[in-house]
């Protein structure tokens, strides 16, 4: 059942304008959109991947701890998030050097260094038991040791992988940018179902007890069956959707390049409210508390609540904002791309700045 709301539209200038943030470069000292800011965290440390650096920041009082590398490495451009050991000792961060590199997260000094793809590292690696998954813009998902960074084994698909992998047990369900939803055994390698839902899929999809949920840049978002990869329900929306549904209550929520940020009940795909913001969104918005929070490209906050989508603040930032917030030690941490300052810890209660992090130059 598809829930309708627009006319598709072409994904070829998506395709373009990721492409173009993928190759950019970077001038002087002044954050520039070379890549998104990515957001991890352990314990009070924030972990921002951005260009040439991953800071990490003590969420306590906004002061850096370590990056790495120490100096600027024009060659070295970074995406998405780090991904983190079980034990919390270990980095692993993809590049678009096509290198993944383990790093002691309380120093950030290199443990190993692995060069396994022939194309950029995009979407983040993700940790499944001793071995890492790593996604790569060279048609192939990666297998390797998380001890030594030796390659385990590896999958070629059918296309671009720019999102990581959702594990749940021993299955991945990988996003492929041209169309197709794979589950994979990861015991075995092999296929146990692939879909074609119709668009680019730049993000992961969000899981359910039964479902697979996932947008893209043609027919919006859509839920197949976690066994089966059969569909469940659409929902066609008016704009690209980048990133993965935040799935909370019973609602599933995401944001547009339009602006819109839109609910829809998960069981079957109808719209439960939809509000229109300020600027277009790229990140998956956060649920915390019956609150939903969300950024966007015009550099705006917003709460809002998660029933009905009324306002309960909104601040705005210099900068784009194109990351997915997180919470770390009670406060919000929302990253920006472009101007001085990279990462500011908001107050959830009302948005308001408890600190900010400016790079030292």
């Amino acid at each position: 059942m598809i829930h309708p709301r627009r006319t598709p539209k072409p994904i070829l200038f998506a395709a373009l304008l990721l492409a173009a943030l993928a190759l950019a470069g970077c001038s002087g000292n002044v954050l520039t959109g070379v890549s998104w800011p990515g957001l991890a965290s352990q314990g009070t440390t924030v972990y921002v991947a951005f260009n040439s650096h991953l800071h990490a920041i003590d969420a306590t009082n906004g002061r850096e701890q370590w990056r790495f590398p120490t100096e600027v490495d024009r060659k070295l451009t970074m995406f998405a998030p780090p991904a983190i050991s079980e034990d919390g000792a270990t980095l692993y961060l993809g590049a678009y050097d096509n290198h993944v590199y383990a790093l002691d997260a309380t120093r950030g000094t290199v443990v190993w260094d692995a060069e396994v793809a022939t194309d950029r590292i995009i979407g983040s690696p993700v940790v499944y038991g001793d071995l890492l998954l790593v996604p790569s813009s060279d048609d192939f998902l990666y297998a390797l040791n998380r001890t030594s960074g030796a390659l385990a084994w590896q999958v070629e698909t059918t296309g671009e992988l720019w999102a990581p992998p959702a594990v749940e047990g021993d299955i991945a369900y990988q996003a492929i940018l041209r169309h197709e939803l794979l589950a994979l055994d990861l015991k075995t390698q092999q296929p146990v179902w692939q879909v074609n839902l119709g668009g680019a899929m730049a993000g992961p999809p969000a899981l359910t007890e039964d479902l697979l949920i996932i947008g893209n840049f043609v027919n919006g978002m859509r839920a197949v069956a976690k066994d089966s990869g059969q569909d469940r329900w659409g929902y066609r929306d008016d704009g690209w959707i980048w990133s993965s549904p935040m799935v909370s209550e019973g609602q599933v929520v995401f944001g547009d390049d339009q602006g819109w940020l839109t609910a829809l009940n998960e069981a079957d795909g109808r719209e439960t409210w939809r509000t229109q913001l300020e600027g277009g969104i790229t990140a998956s918005p956060l649920a915390i508390d019956g609150q939903v929070f969300a950024v966007t490209r015009g550099g705006h906050a917003y709460a809002r609540s998660l029933a009905d989508g009324s306002p309960v603040w909104q601040q705005t930032f210099e900068g784009e904002l194109n990351s997915t917030p997180i919470l770390v030690d009670g406060k919000l941490m929302v990253a920006s791309m472009s101007g001085d300052t990279l990462l500011r810890a908001l107050d959830p209660a009302n948005g308001q700045v408890i600190w900010s992090f400016v790079p030292q130059k």
